[in-house]
């Protein structure tokens, strides 16, 4: 599937950290190594990254900036009329089954 032209693999972090909690070095750390783990796994460099537990600000953005990724996604998104490719928002999937996924992703069901 990683190496399908309509399928990415998309980055995280390496330990799934808060990482607005993250000194600089660590925040690196965790973005380079994350995407580094990802692009030896799938044969090729991931361009998205989602923030864990949906945390980010700022400094976080322009850290994934430098990573190397051209987009990031975020289950809390401020409303902003801009559209940012680093806050792209995105449909939580935390328990619910198919049922659930399917029902928020037609807009049926927040959050």
């Amino acid at each position: 599937m990683a190496q399908h032209p309509i399928f990415e693999i998309g980055a995280h972090t390496r330990d799934h950290p808060v990482l607005t909690a993250c000194a600089d070095d660590e925040l690196d750390a965790q973005l380079v190594g994350g995407r580094e783990d990802i692009e030896r796994i799938c044969g090729r460099p991931p361009l998205s990254f989602a923030y864990p537990e949906g945390f980010y600000d700022h400094r976080v953005i322009e850290r994934v900036k430098t990573a190397g990724f051209r987009r990031a996604f975020a289950v809390r998104v401020a409303s902003t009329t801009a559209r940012d490719p680093f806050t792209i928002p995105r449909v939580g999937v935390y328990g619910g089954g198919l049922g659930s996924l399917a029902a928020k992703a037609h807009g049926w069901l927040r959050g």
